[in-house]
């Protein structure tokens, strides 16, 4: 497939639109799991379940489509980021893996009106607090990795773009 061709350059933007939606949905989630709006604990567990099934179904998906469009992208093209663009994106993905380092996500869920959080050591109840705490972790975790996944997209679908004939 070529990328001047009419069909794969409908592909690329129909991609580089929806990945800006997940990179502008993954901010949103950034930004809550460090403001902590009000909610309720039942729907932050919700809420963090949600997006960590959505961030589970973004990476495989990004994986997925990654290597469909190297291979069809030009073998002769030697698709290069602008500088600018390579130190931005190095910089946005260490500081989300410095996020993902520093607040480590801990397995949470309800049990018998209580909440419990899971790890190899055992299963042990926990307070309503760090409960939530562990539930905007969820949330920060799960909104970094698509964060970054779709900020590469975006850059190597502008460029594929940028550089194809016609």
């Amino acid at each position: 497939m070529n990328p001047s061709t009419g069909i794969f350059r409908r592909v690329l933007i129909a991609v580089s639109i929806v990945s800006s939606l997940v990179a502008i949905a993954s901010c949103i989630g950034l930004a809550a799991s460090f403001l902590k709006p009000s909610m309720g604990l039942f729907e932050l567990y919700r809420t963090a379940s949600l997006m960590r099934t959505a961030g589970f179904w973004f990476l495989g998906i990004y994986l997925i489509s990654g290597f469909a469009l190297l291979s069809a992208a030009p073998k002769s093209a030697n698709l290069k980021v602008s500088s600018w663009e390579s130190r931005g994106l190095k910089i946005i993905c260490v500081i989300c893996f410095l996020i993902i380092i520093l607040s480590p996500y801990t397995y949470v869920y309800p049990n018998a009106g209580a909440w419990v959080t899971k790890s190899k050591a055992g299963t042990f109840s926990i307070s309503n607090d760090v409960a939530a705490e562990y539930l905007w972790r969820t949330v920060r975790m799960w909104s970094a990795i698509p964060l970054c996944g779709s900020l590469f997209v975006i850059s190597f679908v502008r460029d594929l773009v940028r550089r194809a004939p016609g």
